[in-house]
């Protein structure tokens, strides 16, 4: 536990290069998807680059996540390794998406795309080991110092890379939705939180209210 929040304040040292992302609702199964809110932070330092997952919708799980990239990027080029934050009592999270790619959103996404280059489900995410609402998991990934936060960031935005969910269990008929991202970068006044909210991130002081 000692090394979770360690990692995490570190990755939010770097105050000028945190960003927040919200996830959007590409699918519409479940009829309405106005209560799908799920974000990340996506934070940088001299050896780290950060992303922790937020489930801050009215219901629903976190099964699986993806970063996907055009062929043609190398954004992560410097990445030498990750290592997924499983806190004890949380959802529990392995490399590999299930499905190995997302859903196909039209004609530049997904099976025209260059594939994962990270993706992670939950162990038997149905819905318990997910990320339930007001839960979190954080994904830290080591970097040879020269990994760019800003132009991953223009990357997102400009739709050449994307962050994907698979969402399960929401609405009240338990549907399953496909989420991705848009960016939001934080204003400066929000930069001084961040700190804290890393570490509100990695470790979770309360116990699970469900049995699996």
């Amino acid at each position: 536990m000692t090394r979770t929040v360690a990692l995490i304040a570190a990755a939010f040292a770097t105050h000028a290069s945190a960003h927040t992302v919200n996830f959007s609702a590409l699918s519409n199964n479940s009829g309405d998807t106005s209560g799908i809110n799920n974000s990340a932070t996506l934070s940088a330092d001299a050896s780290t680059f950060t992303v922790t997952l937020f489930n801050n919708s009215t219901s629903g799980s976190i099964a699986n996540f993806y970063i996907e990239q055009n062929a043609d990027l190398n954004v992560f080029a410097a990445i030498t390794g990750f290592n997924i934050l499983n806190v004890t009592g949380g959802p529990q999270f392995v490399a590999g998406g299930s499905p190995n790619l997302p859903a196909e959103f039209g004609n530049a996404e997904s099976g025209s795309w260059a594939g994962n280059f990270f993706s992670m489900s939950g162990v038997n995410p149905k819905p318990h080991n997910g990320v339930l609402v007001g839960e979190s998991i954080t994904v830290v990934f080591d970097h040879d110092g020269g990994f760019n936060l800003n132009a991953l960031i223009q990357a997102i935005d400009t739709g050449q890379i994307r962050m994907a969910q698979h969402f399960i269990a929401y609405g009240p008929n338990g549907e399953s939705e496909w989420l991705t991202t848009t960016i939001i970068p934080l204003p400066p006044a929000a930069w001084a939180g961040l700190g804290t909210l890393g570490l509100i991130a990695g470790v979770r002081t309360a116990r699970r209210s469900r049995r699996l």
